[in-house]
């Protein structure tokens, strides 16, 4: 919202509230209290026309009871109707031939009725029917001047309020806006309000002292950048002669680093081959002293189909139990790809079969104390390789030590 509107939007709430008073509360009231004096001076008026029509209704004096009503008619000319009528109820001005339609009817017409009696006697009643808009008018013209004169009032504390508000508060902040926009396209020249006494000033004076500090703090930042740039150039040219030694020296560690690894898969290959022999150990040994059976059941004629086929099933047996201690070697080298949760007696106790073959071999007792129910997240496989790297290093360190149990 702008700040015309901020200030417009009061006023503008101000006059409402003036208005709905004038025409809800103050003019009705005016016009009332006009009305009510109205309708008393003519209930006084009233009052000396029936003393003076006592003494003619009693004479029966109607001509100039006549005469006295048509010179009151024209005398009071907001009277727009009067009608007398006597005891009986018979009309005796205007006369019944005479008679007029009644007048129209409207908010300012009123009636007024003023019975007639002497010492107790009726005489009649006198009915005066009053207009009272003439009588009003100038209560309603002093009303509409009041309210042209307020209204016109508040136009005019509207257009001083817009006025000083433009002068005095937003051309300057108009003139800090641009200053502001202008400061931050570093353009620190750009002309400022005076500072005054008042808010503004204040505001403009604080401003300019920003500008200033602003200016100062621009110009140290140039200068350390400057600084800056002398030092990374002197940086950059000693980096040139550092990149060509740093490249020479990662050259070196990256062929290191392929001797090493080279070396390792031989090693873990080896170790691998090591292990599979000590688990193929048996089975061959089993292998070949059921081909020496074979060998010896047909030297002697102890061969028989039922022999033969027990023999035969006997090898694939060993055989198949070889081929398995392959694909077994090969599963557990094989390096996971995601994160699982794995019970982790079982992990180990793929690494104790991996070994187990190597440890019994070198006559090594392995006692596995594994809980059932214990689990972990990561990668079984590799916890496994970690376990069987424990293992193969404390049965390298018994054999070497010459350990006797």
């Amino acid at each position: 919202m702008s700040l015309r509107a901020k200030l417009l939007l009061p006023l503008l709430l101000v006059g409402l509230l003036m208005g709905g008073y004038l025409y809800a509360v103050w003019i009705p009231r005016t016009l009332a209290a006009g009305e009510a004096a109205q309708l008393t001076a003519m209930q006084q008026h009233l009052d000396s026309v029936v003393e003076g029509l006592i003494p003619l209704l009693l004479g029966n004096q109607l001509d100039i009871v006549h005469e006295n009503l048509n010179a009151l008619k024209k005398k009071n000319t907001a009277w727009v109707d009067i009608r007398l009528v006597n005891a009986a109820g018979r009309q005796l001005y205007p006369l019944a031939a005479a008679s007029a339609p009644p007048p129209p009817h409207g908010p300012d017409m009123h009636m007024l009725k003023k019975p007639i009696g002497y010492l107790g006697m009726d005489l009649g009643r006198l009915t005066v029917q009053a207009d009272l808009a003439p009588a009003l008018a100038s209560t309603r013209q002093a009303n509409r001047e009041l309210t042209f004169i307020l209204f016109g009032m508040l136009l005019v504390l509207m257009a001083t309020t817009m006025l000083t508000a433009e002068i005095a508060v937003r051309r300057p902040l108009h003139q800090l806006a641009n200053a502001a926009r202008r400061l931050a396209e570093r353009d620190f020249d750009t002309p400022l309000p005076s500072a005054g006494e008042g808010e503004v000033g204040a505001l403009a004076g604080s401003f300019a002292t920003m500008r200033n500090d602003l200016r100062a703090y621009h110009d140290e930042l140039r200068h350390e950048i400057a600084e800056r740039g002398e030092a990374e150039e002197a940086l950059r040219q000693l980096n040139q002669t550092l990149e060509q030694r740093v490249q020479e020296e990662l050259a070196q560690n990256r062929e290191k680093d392929h001797l090493l690894i080279q070396q390792s898969r031989l090693a873990s290959m080896g170790e691998m081959v090591h292990n599979i022999a000590h688990q193929w150990r048996q089975p061959l040994n089993s292998l070949s002293l059921l081909i020496s059976n074979i060998r010896d059941d047909f030297r002697f004629g102890a061969t028989t189909a039922e022999s033969l086929e027990r023999d035969v099933a006997s090898a694939r047996r060993l055989i198949e139990k070889m081929s398995t201690t392959i694909d077994d070697f090969r599963d557990f080298f094989r390096p996971d790809r995601e994160k699982t949760r794995f019970d982790v007696a079982e992990a180990v106790n793929e690494a104790v079969f991996i070994v187990g073959a190597a440890l019994k071999n070198n006559h090594v007792e392995l006692t596995a104390d594994l809980p059932a129910g214990i689990a972990a997240d990561g990668f079984p496989s590799q916890y496994a390789q970690a376990v069987l790297n424990l293992l193969a290093n404390a049965k390298e360190a018994i054999v070497d030590n010459k350990v006797a149990d």
